[in-house]
């Protein structure tokens, strides 16, 4: 017996889940009871912002191609958001994340899509020294911190996070970088003439007695060819 055809899944129009509520109906209580509802209207208004966001890309991905250069061409401005749409509409993008300001949203929108959809309402696990970890939301994350748990692919545009183990691996890294470095400061070549000037890790300092009698020509001259031995 033929199977009969079988009609492809409707898009998904909505991004309402329970999962990814921006506040739980429960949590609502920490507001004053006058204002509960007010609360409540926000962020259903918000959370048909992000359904408008769906929408849109799935009704852009329905276009042809040609119609879509065409909206490009006559819009370059939104050049940014043609490409968003693009991507939500290919499943690689969270709707939430389309108009999304700041470095946050953007490094969010260069994790696959399972990272994103978990990253908007968990945290990031950190490693510690001694073997300790503590959980960092994303904005509230340092630089530094940044630098250690997330790993750059600056040729493919990419982001992922990095594990705990590979946390402490790349913390020991730089460990060892730093230590490298230091050591290689501390060869750097030094000159001093007493009385005169000292030169070491690639700095010159005059004498203070010197500096308020002023250098000669020739004594001048001798801390310039020093300076660029110890460039060297």
């Amino acid at each position: 017996m033929a199977k009969k055809n079988q009609s492809p899944a409707p898009p998904r129009t909505s991004v309402i889940d329970a999962e990814l509520a921006i506040i739980p109906d429960e949590q609502l209580m920490v507001f004053p009871e006058t204002e509960r509802e007010t609360v409540k209207s926000v962020l259903v208004n918000l959370q048909r912002l992000f359904d408008s966001a769906l929408k849109a890309a799935n009704q852009w991905m329905t276009l042809s191609p040609e119609s879509r250069l065409k909206i490009r061409q006559m819009s370059p401005q939104l050049e940014d958001t043609w490409d968003r749409l693009d991507a939500v509409g290919r499943g690689d993008l969270h709707p939430r994340l389309v108009a999304a300001p700041g470095k946050t949203a953007a490094l969010m929108r260069k994790m696959p899509i399972d990272m994103q959809t978990h990253y908007l309402v968990n945290k990031f696990e950190v490693a510690l020294e001694g073997g300790d970890s503590m959980m960092v939301d994303l904005k509230n994350m340092t630089l530094d911190y940044k630098r250690q748990v997330l790993d750059f692919d600056r040729n493919a545009g990419t982001v992922r996070v990095r594990s705990l183990a590979e946390q402490r691996a790349w913390l020991a890294q730089q460990e060892r970088d730093r230590k490298a470095k230091e050591a290689r400061q501390n060869q750097m070549k030094k000159e001093e003439r007493p009385g005169l000037y000292r030169i070491e890790k690639k700095r010159g300092f005059i004498d203070p007695e010197k500096a308020a009698d002023g250098l000669t020509f020739a004594e001048a001259k001798d801390f310039y060819e020093a300076f660029k031995r110890c460039m060297k």
